[in-house]
């Protein structure tokens, strides 16, 4: 009976397969942490809809100050 480490295209499909797993198993902690892709994504959709509405108001604001002023002059 042979050892797949007796043969090279063994040891290399070995390797393969232990280099794919651990790089599966750090893209699942990337995604899946507390500071993973997912998150900080969820938190840019919600910055964004906050900026969104500010600059709404901002500009709401602005135009009743303009409104107010033009009718003074």
């Amino acid at each position: 009976m042979k050892s797949i480490f007796t043969n090279k295209k063994g040891i290399t499909l070995a390797v393969t397969i232990i280099v794919l797993l651990i790089l599966a198993g750090i893209l699942i902690i990337m995604l899946t942490g507390q500071n993973g892709i997912l998150i900080g994504a969820q938190e840019a959709g919600t910055n964004t809809a906050h900026a969104e509405v500010y600059e709404t108001l901002n500009l709401l604001c602005n135009f009743i100050f303009i409104k107010k002023f033009a009718k003074k002059n």
